[in-house]
């Protein structure tokens, strides 16, 4: 966009140099202004094809693959969720927080287990079989038993194994509070991204407009009068790659910004 502006003013700038209204001063610093713009483009039209070859070179695929961009490139600003739902979400969905709760329930399933060998047991025992030297000639044989199982004495070994399991369970509860903190912390840390992108993105949307709006008045300036100065076109385009170019920047942001707000509440499979 910004070098089809250069483009229009360079071809306007050459009418009025035809008639004697402007100089080769005023259409060498334009084309230079265009050259910038070339280059600039050039440098993200390589960095756009170096992050294809990381992209492939990441997911180990063969360097000839093509890569075809089809997530949608968000230009309106979503709608900033609540950061109790979103915290919510988080602690429902996310596989650190799910994974260290199955943890800290195996350990607190341990702890009961060995506590409970404190308490006396009551074991059930039974056999039956058949006895003879024949298969015509043979006798039932059963046995039955209940045993009560007292624990008395073991050395302490039983009060060592249950301060162990105490100690696991206290360890993974310790991790559980230090995993949900962590959770906590990037939702918000998330939220408050995407607050301030959002935030970016009106700016830079509105100093757009006003660029685009000087540079058109400089431009309808420029037409009419015949001593007006080229700088004021200069200065307008000027402002207009600016304003464009803060504007790409804060939708990156912007996008970004949701990515993360979406990995911190596990939802990632879910954006588009």
């Amino acid at each position: 966009s910004n070098q089809q502006i250069m483009k229009e003013l360079l071809g306007t700038i050459r009418q009025r140099q035809r008639g004697g209204l402007a100089t080769g001063l005023d259409i060498a610093r334009l084309e230079a202004q265009l050259a910038a713009e070339r280059q600039q483009s050039s440098s993200a039209g390589y960095e756009l094809d170096h992050a294809k070859l990381s992209l492939i070179n990441l997911l180990a695929l063969p360097t000839t693959s093509a890569v075809v961009l089809t997530d949608q490139w968000l230009t309106d600003v979503p709608e900033i969720p609540l950061s109790q739902k979103a915290v919510e979400d988080a602690l429902g969905q996310r596989p650190e927080v799910q994974a260290q709760y199955t943890r800290v329930r195996a350990s607190e399933l341990m702890y009961a287990s060995m506590t409970g060998e404190r308490v006396p047991s009551l074991v059930a025992q039974g056999d039956y079989g058949l006895v003879g030297n024949r298969w015509t000639n043979t006798l039932d044989t059963y046995s039955m038993a209940l045993i009560l199982q007292i624990p008395i004495f073991d050395g302490a070994q039983r009060e060592g194994r249950i301060a162990q399991a105490r100690s696991q369970w206290q360890q993974e509860a310790l991790r559980m509070k230090s995993v949900l903190n962590q959770v906590t912390m990037e939702v918000h840390d998330a939220l408050a991204s995407l607050t301030v992108a959002k935030e970016q993105v009106g700016i830079a949307q509105a100093g757009l407009q006003m660029a685009t709006k000087e540079l058109d008045l400089a431009r309808e300036r420029y037409a009419v009068i015949t001593s007006a100065s080229h700088f004021e076109l200069t200065n307008g385009l000027s402002a207009v790659a600016r304003a464009r170019e803060n504007l790409v920047n804060a939708l990156f942001q912007l996008n970004a910004a949701r990515v993360s707000l979406a990995r911190s509440t596990g939802s990632l499979q879910a954006l588009n």
